[in-house]
């Protein structure tokens, strides 16, 4: 019964597609994807895909990466986008990033540092709460990796620590591995509330609201903004998984504080080198960033600025793929290039490029700007800034579980800002608060990177992601909406 009801379920994002196909272009849609486009039934072909591959996704009708791919097949085929548009997003230089904390965790794990790192965290949290263990030496580090570097940065650097952690622990089941996975993953997504310059969504709210107002947002303003943001997302998210997996957690004790007697290896050396590099490479910019904002240093600024586009967060993972085939251990190769290629994860590959390009569709399709103008018509000029902020930014939130945050932002950001203007309220408030919103999805694999990166381990079901993400999403979402305007009120934007 449960198969031939999800066969049944499954087929409903398909007909919604093919039904949005064969319809005569919708009056609306149709303006917008002629302005856009061309295309007069691009936005409607869109949105038929965008209920498809979420039915999907959520579903698991078919492997996530295999989903992923029909963005690829349906956008370029039906005139949508343009296939040498299309394809090299699954190349994205995030995608690399993906690759590259693939890799480390599989060095980690085959040269025997995981058991160093182990007993390094062992001895970390003296105490004997396996919940309170993962928050300081799981969460925390996350958590501040992600302010300082970035989300996908603080996620790779995590993974092989993480499952380091979780090699060491007894009486742990599957469902506790699970757990701790998306505590690491939600903890990437808040520390990313932090700093202006720690997720992209941030500086893109920056962006638009120069572009749209004569107001600016220093480093200070959005920590103001963002420092509540960031805590609760940590605190709510951890408390909520803890709870849900809490009868799981019967038995389970913190690893043992213990000590490696013998010196490190050489293959050991080569891949704590390799991490340590990536580390430096991932965080020094952001770094530079935060002293170049607190000093007024405009030296800093510049040096920071010129780290970011010669050495993007890309470029580590780059390095982790070139260098780790090379490491060798006893005369031969700690890990060839042949079997590092295998231990990639590209369903979950896939599965992310699609979640990019569905995105980049809805932008070039029209969709966007039929969501924009159909916002407009509904809050009509008579609306309050609450009321239009939280529409706005809840769409948004809606769109990142299935698009990427960066894109989403891209969409949502000009849109809160069209309009706030056309409402004749000031856009401050629904610019910056739709621009967080786009950073708090924890619901599918495709939400952000850090989903998707513990999503590649196996140990995660779907619909494990999806309870946690809804609860803890929702929640953080409701503490953005209600606190957001005090907030921005104290920042000196209005003065």
């Amino acid at each position: 019964m449960k198969l031939n009801a999800k066969t049944i379920a499954s087929t409903f994002g398909p007909l919604i597609f093919l039904v949005l196909l064969l319809l005569p272009p919708i009056p609306g849609m149709c303006e917008a994807s002629i302005t856009i486009s061309g295309n007069p039934k691009s936005a409607q072909i869109t949105l038929g895909l965008l209920f498809w591959v979420v039915e999907w996704w959520v579903l698991e009708t078919v492997p996530l990466g295999l989903t992923g791919l029909l963005p690829a097949l349906i956008l370029p085929t039906l005139g949508v986008l343009e296939w040498k548009e299309a394809l090299p997003t699954y190349l994205s230089p995030i995608i690399w990033i993906f690759m590259g904390a693939f890799a480390l965790a599989n060095a980690f794990r085959v040269s025997g540092l995981d058991r160093r790192v182990v007993a390094f965290l062992s001895n970390l949290y003296r105490g004997r709460s396996f919940p309170l263990s993962i928050l300081f030496t799981i969460c925390l580090p996350t958590f501040f990796l992600s302010m300082i570097g970035s989300i996908t940065g603080a996620a790779s650097i995590m993974l092989p620590i993480t499952l380091a952690y979780l090699s060491a622990i007894k009486g742990g089941s599957r469902e506790v591995k699970e757990m701790t996975l998306l505590l690491m993953a939600n903890a990437a997504t808040a520390g990313a509330l932090l700093f202006l310059i720690s997720t992209p969504p941030n500086l893109i709210g920056k962006a638009v609201l120069e572009e749209f107002t004569p107001y600016t947002v220093s480093f200070f303003d959005w920590f103001i903004f963002g420092t509540p943001q960031a805590v609760f997302g940590l605190i709510t998210s951890w408390a909520i998984i803890v709870y849900l997996y809490r009868k799981f957690l019967v038995g389970v004790e913190v690893p043992r504080r213990y000590s490696i007697g013998k010196p490190m290896s050489y293959a050991e050396k080569a891949v704590l080198a390799v991490f340590l590099l990536a580390i430096t490479l991932w965080t020094t910019p952001g770094l530079l960033s935060v002293v170049a904002s607190i000093t007024k240093s405009t030296a800093l600024a510049e040096l920071a600025s010129m780290l970011k586009r010669y050495l993007p967060e890309y470029a580590p993972a780059i390095l982790i793929l070139m260098l780790i085939p090379l490491i060798k251990h006893e005369d031969k190769h700690l890990i060839s290039f042949d079997d590092m290629l295998r231990k990639i994860n590209w369903n979950t590959i896939f599965l992310f490029g699609g979640g990019l390009l569905l995105g980049k569709g809805i932008l070039a399709s029209g969709l966007a700007e039929w969501i924009a103008s159909s916002v407009n018509a509904y809050v009509g000029e008579e609306v309050s800034t609450w009321t239009l902020t939280s529409i706005v930014a809840t769409l948004a939130f809606g769109l990142t579980q299935v698009a990427s945050n960066t894109a989403t932002a891209n969409i949502f950001c000009p849109i809160a800002a069209t309009v706030a203007l056309g409402a004749k309220i000031n856009p401050i408030t629904p610019i910056l608060t739709t621009a967080m919103a786009c950073s708090i999805a924890c619901t599918l694999p495709a939400s952000t990177p850090p989903m998707a990166i513990v999503y590649s381990t196996k140990a995660i079901k779907v619909k494990s992601m999806l309870k946690v993400g809804v609860i803890a999403g929702s929640l953080r979402l409701v503490f953005l909406l209600l606190t957001a305007p005090y907030l921005i009120s104290l920042l000196k934007l209005f003065t």
